[in-house]
């Protein structure tokens, strides 16, 4: 009885766009999740590195305080570098893990200040305080 309507043909033919609509709305929610989380893991890491951790144990401090894909990565990107990963090499291999502007705007500036030297906290203060205002528009 199905087959004789023809709807499968129907359904056939709107079955990609049902797809591609599917995938467009799984990452707006992935995005969206990492707007509300990366802040946080900025003012984290912020703190962490103001107490004098290192950016090592700062990144792997903020793993396991965020509970999300973010802290998820912090905590890759600490221990690549602890086995003796580049720091470059990490920090770009992370910036394809989340292709947002802010992410990258944020591994840039730490493998900036890493191989031409300055005050990380202070960095990473200045991108804390522009996200949070940007999350407060």
């Amino acid at each position: 009885w199905f087959f004789m309507f023809e709807y499968w043909k129907v359904l056939l033919a709107f079955e990609p766009i049902l797809f591609v609509m599917f995938i467009i709305k799984l990452s707006g929610i992935q995005a969206q999740r990492f707007k509300d989380n990366f802040p946080d893991a900025l003012n984290i890491l912020s703190g962490a590195l103001s107490s004098g951790q290192s950016i090592v144990h700062a990144f792997e401090y903020v793993g396991t305080q965020l509970d999300n894909e973010v802290g998820e990565e912090f905590k890759k990107m600490s221990e690549r570098l602890l086995i003796g990963e580049d720091p470059d090499d990490v920090l770009a291999r992370s910036a394809s893990s989340f292709p947002y502007v802010e992410y990258f705007f944020f591994a840039a500036t730490i493998r900036i200040n890493l191989s031409r030297g300055g005050q990380l906290k202070d960095v990473i203060n200045r991108i804390n305080r522009i996200m949070f205002e940007a999350r407060a528009i």
